[in-house]
């Protein structure tokens, strides 16, 4: 059981979830069509680079010079820094974001996003909460806010996302990494600030 879950927590790692969004997105209704090839791949490419590439660049540095033991940093002190790292990366995406005048719902996302780190980033300097289970949260709660943005209702997209984050959130609890409260309070704080967009 143990395997399946890390498997689970290295996919679906919080770092990769912005970029998710952004394919999921882009590639719907009706983005799809009002997006050229060459536009999507430009917006994917930058979001990847600083919702994924840097904070994972960080990582490796921190994980070669013995700063951290595994890519999960399972210490809660030494969430910290790459907390920030990402919160700074994830500012100057959106910033790049804005300047591409992007779809404004993009933008809000994104910022939500970019808020859902800064209070796990401030919660984590006293309590242990799950990055992963966050990430989770987004996930589930931007879905959501996209299709009611879009006043769309796409099961099976449902479905898929509410399977991944139950598969997610349990494989923290089966690792033991942290806490039901833990898992819960990290999912809430994702969804809760994923769905803000909605009342903008």
């Amino acid at each position: 059981m143990k395997p399946l879950a890390q498997i689970i927590s290295i996919i679906f790692h919080p770092i990769f979830i912005p970029f998710f969004l952004a394919v999921v997105f882009v590639n719907s209704m009706p983005f799809a069509f009002i997006y050229s090839t060459a536009y999507k791949i430009f917006i994917l490419g930058t979001i990847a680079v600083f919702t994924c590439v840097i904070p994972i660049l960080f990582m490796l540095l921190k994980y070669l010079n013995g700063s951290i033991s595994n890519f999960y940093v399972e210490e809660r002190k030494k969430r910290t820094p790459i907390y920030i790292l990402s919160f700074v990366s994830y500012t100057i995406c959106v910033i790049f974001l804005v300047r591409l005048q992007t779809e404004p719902f993009f933008l809000f996302i994104f910022s939500s996003s970019l808020i859902s780190v800064l209070v796990i980033t401030v919660v984590n300097l006293k309590w242990k909460i799950s990055a992963h289970a966050c990430g989770a949260g987004v996930l589930c709660g931007a879905v959501f806010a996209f299709a009611y943005y879009l006043s769309t209702n796409p099961v099976l997209l449902f479905c898929s996302i509410i399977f991944i984050s139950g598969a997610v959130t349990s494989a923290r609890l089966v690792l033991k990494v942290h806490t039901l409260g833990q898992v819960a309070a990290g999912f809430c704080v994702g969804v809760i600030f994923s769905v803000l967009p909605i009342f903008w």
